[in-house]
Formats: structure tokens, C-alpha cells, sequence
């Protein structure tokens, strides 16, 4: 599912690579535009559906935080 969001100094590089739509909230009209855009152009509607499946793979499926996990229970931690 496309993903439109504004663009900011708080917009991190993960979000920008899931391949979210972005608009400036200094303008007025952009919202508006990049709605247009997203509902209008299917081929950019579906190029943001796969970067969006491509991240969620890389980052958020259920094997990667697993390992994420696993990972970081054999680190031998101090104790508090």
C-alpha cells in the first residue's frame, strides 16, 4: 500500500527507501498533488507497492526480527 507522508528533518532514510510519496507541509496544494498523483499514475502507485514490500522484507518480516532477537539475547550483556 503506497504511503504519503511529510517531508521533514524527522523523515529517516528507511522511510524514504519503503518508497512513501512525499509533500512539503509548507505548501498548500501539496498534499493535494501528490494524492492526485498517487490515485492518477498507476505505474508510480505500483512502483511504491513494491519498494514498500522490498523494505517490509528486509526489515520487518517476521524471520529478520527473529534474528534481530537472537541475536541479541547470546550477546553477553552486563548485569544492571
Amino acid at each position: 500500500m503506497p504511503v504519503i507522508a511529510a517531508k521533514g528533518p524527522e523523515t529517516s532514510s528507511l522511510i524514504t527507501e519503503a518508497g512513501a510519496a512525499f509533500y512539503s507541509p509548507q505548501k498548500k496544494s501539496a498534499l493535494g498533488a501528490v494524492l492526485l498523483h498517487v490515485l492518477e499514475d498507476e505505474h508510480y502507485r505500483a512502483s511504491l507497492v513494491q519498494r514498500s514490500w522490498i523494505t517490509q522484507q528486509r526489515y520487518f518480516s517476521w524471520n529478520v526480527i527473529a534474528a534481530w532477537y537472537v541475536e541479541f539475547l547470546e550477546k553477553k550483556h552486563e548485569p544492571l
